[in-house]
């Protein structure tokens, strides 16, 4: 019974001092408007489609920031707040500032669980566009990230290094599969079976990416994460769903 409390209390002093560090970031970050995502701001404002995307970018951090409205700001606010249950879950997380397709705009943020902001952007963003087939690929890849991270089966830092490389990947392959860059239902409408099949190749192909990614920036060199499985199907409404495991 003492070795299971030891091991206990082990858990939870290892987790607030990981948590501390976290909080610590979040509150000294203050997170920053960004010179360059206004740049990249100005330069997209002549594209009605990605100021649709940013539109809804936008309204999701809206809500997500309603959600968490209490964002520590002194050292006393990071102590209570590593003290009391925060409403909503909120807590300091490594996310993205904006849709625009860069790599250097992540940023410490007072948000609800990983899973809940994806959720909410996905949601957004379908109000307004009709996501790309690549933006499916991206936006399955996250789900998969979130979950892990929410389950702190991996850390906030490898869910950002895993996006980068399937970002990244992904970039570069739509250079050879320009159906990556159609609208996801209008990709699904006209599908021949090779069509089919570069989409099923491209899903498992990014997996892999994500997999290594994960095992590579692990802290612990001796970590093996279960390999992502991600797949493309299909649906009723004669579109693409990504989904990865």
């Amino acid at each position: 019974m003492g070795l299971a409390q030891d091991v206990r209390n082990g858990e939870v002093a290892m987790r607030v001092n990981r948590a501390l560090a976290i909080a610590l970031i979040a509150a000294s970050v203050i997170f920053p408007a960004c010179s360059a995502s206004r740049l990249r701001q100005k330069v997209d404002a002549g594209n009605a489609e990605i100021q649709l995307a940013n539109q809804a970018w936008q309204a999701a951090r809206i809500r997500l920031d309603s959600m968490c409205p209490h964002t520590p700001k002194t050292m006393d606010d990071v102590t209570q707040s590593l003290e009391l249950d925060q409403k909503n879950d909120c807590y300091a997380r490594l996310a993205k500032d904006t849709h625009a397709p860069t790599l250097d705009d992540w940023h410490w943020r007072w948000l609800p669980p990983y899973q809940v902001v994806i959720a909410v952007y996905d949601e957004e963003l379908r109000k307004r566009v009709i996501p790309r087939l690549y933006e499916e690929y991206m936006l399955g890849l996250t789900r998969y990230l979130a979950e892990k991270a929410d389950n702190d089966e991996i850390t906030p830092e490898q869910l950002r290094h895993a996006f980068t490389a399937g970002w990244n990947w992904l970039r570069g392959k739509i250079q050879d599969e320009p159906i990556l860059l159609k609208h996801n239902v209008r990709s699904a409408e006209n599908a021949d079976a090779t069509t089919r099949d570069k989409v099923t190749t491209v899903a498992g192909s990014l997996a892999t990416v994500a997999t290594l990614a994960l095992i590579v920036s692990a802290e612990d060199r001796t970590f093996q994460p279960a390999p992502a499985n991600c797949y493309a199907y299909s649906t009723a409404e004669r579109n693409y769903k990504v989904d990865c495991y």
